[in-house]
């Protein structure tokens, strides 16, 4: 489904919400059962720590994703775009810029910037979000500034986690 309104967003996050809870919820339950050796239900016990990271990851990425896609499916033009949506857009167009000495191709980045930004914007949501499979606080902030989202609770949490160890 693509993600045209607040609904099918609102829709495509619940649905990955609900399958990641009840793969946790049927691990926990295995966890809870203990009628396997100490071996085997420490090993599944450890497993479930991989899988919440797995979930949270994929949850954050996945979310993230399908917010960029909600915004890129309104067809906004450049000047209605938050700046950090903008700067999704213009991420080709910047890097064709820097990766070139041709004046004609950075000049037309400029020019594009400074006369043509009540075009429809193109954003490519598919390839923006990337955890590096490794969603440490870095890559999260990174993640939520990209989408335009406050930083400061999370920032807060991650401050007072650091300081408790």
């Amino acid at each position: 489904m693509k993600i045209r309104t607040l609904e099918h967003l609102n829709q495509r996050l619940t649905d990955d919400l609900i399958w990641r809870k009840k793969e946790i919820s049927d691990l926990k339950i295995l966890i809870e059962i203990k009628s396997f050796s100490s071996s085997k239900h420490n090993a599944v016990l450890r497993s479930g720590v991989t899988l919440l990271y797995a979930h949270w990851e994929g949850y954050i990425g996945g979310a993230a994703t399908s917010y960029l896609e909600f915004v890129a499916r309104q067809e906004l033009s450049y000047d209605e775009l938050a700046i950090n949506f903008v700067a999704i857009a213009m991420k080709t167009k910047l890097k064709d810029a820097t990766d070139t000495n041709k004046a004609t191709i950075f000049t037309d980045v400029a020019n594009f910037m400074l006369t043509q930004t009540n075009q429809k914007s193109l954003i490519d949501y598919e390839k923006v979000i990337s955890t590096a499979s490794n969603l440490s606080s870095s890559i999260l902030r990174e993640i939520v500034c990209l989408l335009g989202l406050d930083y400061s609770f999370m920032k807060l949490k991650r401050s007072s986690l650091t300081n408790n160890c």
